[in-house]
């Protein structure tokens, strides 16, 4: 009795046998439905095998290869398109070389000639189901590297572009996508706002599915408001009335907190098939990775703003305190940005010179103000007190220079 592998036990797997010989086709129909774990549908035509691919998620496909007003081998090509996941076995009563020249090519699993034993059969299907679980197995573990290659990568950059460019770029290479983009929920103006889009031309041009990647259909807004993602197709909605080719399209929900701040929107490539459970998990899985990357954006984008407003506090406690020098810091600033920009120095240099601008005269926080403010020449002692100011601020701005681990990802320019 033919045996299922354990995988497909746990989620029946299903075999569709293609034949136009009614006796032939029921007997492989009935003796595969006695194998434990496994469904069998039937087509008597090459038009009822595509709409079962159309409808159905297929494990195996026994077809034979003489159809009346087909060949076999069109309904593999078919399944090629449909459910490139399906493994086919070509059943045929008139074997040559060229007809198994024409079966490898196509992309056949293995190849049965007529007349054969059933135990034959179940072998064959057994294999067939194997080679299918091997397969997905090994493409879900090239997704969880991807993910985790992703998650080293988003780890190293705080540049929301970067994240997003990042994200994108692996969902794209992946997940079989055509396109794809990043929708956030703005609490300002309380509407989705695209962030980044990507993808092949012709997908992003087509008025329908630019609509759905730029969240201008209902629903990216009911997966923000349900916090759960959607998977469908245009044969399953109206919203893409004008496209011919079925493409699958899934809108996954970045969740941080229990609340979801944005979508990531994919369109799959026409040949992609179903998306299976396992790639849903990794899609999830790389949406929550882009969540947390994002809002961790947010967040240092924050933390960098306070310690940029702390630090330029200082800087006008400072000249609050020595209204002589007044605007003195801003001039340095300008002339500094002016210098390091002619030098070529890059952002992060230029940071170092802004902080180095903003706080080169913090030292005279301790400086008392009789020193500071008095109208006529210093004497030596008040002069050498005045020149004690840089030492001082050395040592305070060993402390704020504590926040230059900020200046890596800095956002933006602060000269």
């Amino acid at each position: 009795m033919l045996s299922v592998p354990r995988e497909s036990t746990r989620a029946r797997a299903t075999a569709l046998v293609v034949d136009d010989e009614p006796s032939v086709r029921q007997l492989l129909q009935d003796w595969l439905e006695e194998a434990p774990g496994l469904n069998v549908v039937a087509a008597a035509t090459c038009r009822e095998a595509e709409q079962l691919l159309e409808t159905r998620p297929v494990d195996v496909i026994l077809v034979d290869l003489m159809m009346g007003e087909c060949s076999g081998l069109d309904i593999v090509r078919a399944a090629a398109t449909l459910q490139p996941h399906a493994v086919p076995i070509l059943i045929t009563g008139h074997p040559t070389v060229e007809t198994a020249i024409s079966a490898l090519k196509t992309g056949i699993y293995d190849y049965l000639i007529k007349p054969f034993k059933l135990e034959l059969l179940g072998a064959a299907v057994h294999r067939a189901l194997e080679h299918g679980r091997l397969r997905r197995e090994n493409m879900q573990l090239r997704e969880q590297v991807a993910l985790s290659e992703l998650s080293r990568a988003v780890a190293m950059t705080s540049e929301p572009a970067q994240i997003l460019t990042l994200i994108l770029d692996t969902v794209l290479r992946e997940f079989s996508a055509s396109a794809a983009s990043i929708i956030l929920h703005s609490p300002e103006s309380g509407r989705v706002e695209l962030q980044n889009i990507d993808g092949e031309r012709v997908t992003i041009h087509d008025p329908s599915y630019s609509a759905f990647l730029r969240g201008e259909t209902v629903v990216s807004t009911t997966v923000l408001a349900g916090g759960r993602p959607v998977v469908l197709s245009d044969r399953q909605v109206e919203m893409f009335p004008r496209t011919s080719v079925p493409q699958e399209c899934i809108c996954q929900p970045l969740i941080v907190n229990g609340h979801a701040i944005g979508v990531l929107n994919i369109i799959r490539r026409p040949n992609a098939g179903p998306c299976g459970e396992g790639t849903l998990r990794t899609i999830e899985m790389t949406a929550a990775q882009a969540a947390v990357a994002l809002e961790n954006s947010r967040l240092y984008k924050n933390l960098h703003s306070a310690y940029l407003d702390t630090v330029s506090a200082l800087a006008n406690a400072i000249e609050i305190r020595d209204p002589y020098t007044r605007g003195h810091t801003d001039r340095v600033k300008v002339l500094a940005r002016a210098i390091g920009s002619r030098l070529g120095w890059d952002s992060d240099r230029l940071f170092d010179l802004w902080m180095g601008c903003t706080l080169h005269d913090i030292g005279k926080i301790g400086v008392p103000d009789r020193i500071l403010s008095k109208p006529g020449p210093l004497t030596p002692d008040e002069f050498a007190m005045m020149k004690t100011h840089p030492e001082i601020g050395a040592k305070r701005g060993t402390d704020t220079g504590r926040g230059r681990c900020l200046r890596r990802h800095h956002v933006g320019p602060p000269l």
